[in-house]
């Protein structure tokens, strides 16, 4: 299908914006090589898979994504117009200082827990040591109005998510990526919960 230039840039701007606010809020740092600016972070083994879908599957996108180090499994996204634009608004050149409400979306804290979720006990936990305390306590009360959960605390350093069965649910009735659904659902408390509740959203949305 063709779609107008206008309509696809906007795409394009959409979806960069999307992961690189995803990767920010998750644990990276940024990095200052002369002028220009990268975003560094940590991405685990087991999520390598979920990036190469997400990037396959949003060709719009315009993020490049490097390897830094392959032992320690760093990497960076490079300098562009966006992500300036995006550090100038949320950060000092350092920390994340401060929240644009208008770069958040469901998308957002979907790539940020599939990304960066680790699951303990009940709970999925995302690590940030370079958030202030003033910009977690702003993205802790915006979560709820996008993810229809309220669960999400951030002490220590560590954002806490849990309800974790309403987000997998909240996935399948809005129709989010199936390799989305998947990641989250490695989330859950217990696999044996799985089915079940592919069951209940079914039939809610069959409700519907």
């Amino acid at each position: 299908m063709y779609l107008p230039s206008e309509i696809n840039t906007l795409k394009c701007i959409k979806q960069t914006q999307d992961l690189i606010v995803s990767i920010l809020i998750g644990n990276s740092w940024i990095v200052k090589t002369g002028n220009l600016y990268e975003l560094h972070f940590k991405l685990k083994n087991n999520k390598h898979f979920f990036l190469r879908k997400y990037l396959d599957s949003n060709p719009n996108t315009s993020v490049l994504i490097r390897e830094v180090n392959e032992i320690e499994n760093i990497y960076a996204v490079e300098h562009s117009i966006v992500l300036e634009r995006i550090l100038r608004d949320w950060t000092n050149g350092r920390d994340v200082i401060a929240i644009n409400p208008i770069n958040l979306s469901s998308t957002v804290f979907m790539l940020w827990i599939c990304l960066f979720g680790e699951r303990i006990t009940n709970e999925a936990i995302l690590e940030n040591t370079t958030i202030s305390l003033d910009a977690a306590k702003t993205l802790c009360e915006y979560y709820p109005e996008y993810m229809e959960s309220a669960y999400i605390i951030f002490k220590n350093n560590t954002f806490r998510i849990g309800a974790l069965d309403e987000v997998f649910l909240y996935s399948i009735k809005n129709n989010r990526p199936s390799y989305e659904t998947l990641e989250l659902s490695t989330l859950l408390p217990h696999f044996g919960k799985l089915n079940e509740l592919k069951r209940v959203a079914e039939g809610e949305m069959l409700n519907a």
